[in-house]
C-alpha cells in the first residue's frame, strides 16, 4: 500500500536509509544526519512551509520504502530527490510503484527528473525502464581543508547565526553566509564544509571563519561538472536522468 508519510513513520525511514546507502557517501548527503527523523517530522508538522513537498511511504509486512518528491508549480516540473526501499522488499517493485504513484497523482508534470549515483547500475536501470533518460552528469569532490597558520586579519562577520546554528544542532546541516560577501556555504555533519564552487574552499575568508567558529570542519565537499586536480578526490558521480511528459497538461 502507498500512502503520505506520517510522523510516525520518520525513525523506520531514517534507519532504512542508513541501511540502503554506502558510509563514504552518507556523511555528505543531507539524509545522512544525526536529525533525519527531526527534519521529516517538521517538515509533516508544518506542511504551510513545505507545500511543494511530496513524502511517500510503501508499507509492507515485509519493510517499508520512501520516496521525496518536489514540485516547481512555476515550471510544471517535478523532482524525485530521494528513494530508498528495506532490503526485504527490493524486487518487488516498491520503488516503481512509488514513482508511478506519484506521476499518477501529477499529470499536469511535463518534466520529472532524478539524480542516481554511477556506483548504483541497478537504480539506473529501474528508470531506465520507467523512461528516465540521462542528460548530464556531476562528479562528488572532497579535500583536506587548508588551516592558516598564524592568521591574525579578523573574523568575518556570519549573517544570521543563530537560526542557523540552531537548525544545525537539530538537523545536522545548515547553510550560513558571509555578510558583505555573497557567499554562502553549508555544514553537513560536523566535519564537512558543502561549498558551493571548487574556488570556495581555498576562500581565506571563509577559512578564518571555519578556524576561529567551526574547527571541527576538516574537509570540503563539492558536486561539480568540472574535473578537479588534486588535492580533491572524487567519491562518485551522479547522473540526472530525466523523463518527459510534453504531452501532459
Amino acid at each position: 500500500m502507498i500512502r503520505f508519510m506520517r510522523p510516525g513513520d520518520a525513525v523506520e525511514v531514517r534507519d532504512v536509509f542508513r541501511r540502503s546507502f554506502p558510509l563514504h557517501l552518507q556523511q555528505f548527503m543531507v539524509y545522512g544526519q544525526p536529525g533525519l527523523d527531526k527534519y521529516l517530522v517538521d517538515i509533516l508538522k508544518y506542511p504551510g512551509l513545505f507545500p511543494n513537498f511530496k513524502l511517500y511511504v510503501f508499507d509492507d509486512a515485509l519493510g517499508i520504502g520512501y520516496a521525496e518528491f518536489r514540485i516547481d508549480d512555476t515550471k510544471n516540473e517535478g523532482f524525485l530527490s530521494n528513494i530508498f526501499v528495506d532490503a526485504r522488499l527490493r524486487g518487488r517493485g516498491a520503488g516503481s510503484q512509488l514513482i508511478r504513484h506519484f506521476l499518477g497523482r501529477h499529470p499536469e508534470l511535463t518534466r520529472v527528473s532524478l539524480d542516481v549515483f554511477e556506483s548504483n547500475p541497478a537504480a539506473q536501470r529501474l528508470y531506465q525502464r520507467l523512461g528516465f533518460k540521462p542528460e548530464s552528469c556531476r562528479h562528488w569532490y572532497v579535500k583536506p581543508l587548508r588551516h592558516l597558520e598564524g592568521q591574525e586579519a579578523p573574523v568575518p562577520v556570519l549573517q544570521q547565526p543563530l537560526p542557523s546554528v540552531a537548525m544545525f544542532e537539530r538537523y545536522g546541516f545548515s547553510e550560513f553566509q558571509l555578510v558583505g560577501s555573497g557567499l554562502k556555504f553549508g555544514r553537513i555533519g560536523p566535519g564537512v564544509l558543502r561549498c558551493h564552487h571548487p574556488v570556495d574552499a581555498d576562500n581565506e575568508a571563509l577559512l578564518l571563519v571555519l578556524q576561529q567558529h567551526f574547527p571541527e570542519v576538516a574537509q570540503a565537499f563539492c558536486i561539480t561538472s568540472e574535473t578537479l586536480p588534486e588535492p580533491w578526490q572524487k567519491i562518485d558521480t551522479s547522473w540526472r536522468m530525466v523523463l518527459h511528459r510534453e504531452g501532459c497538461r
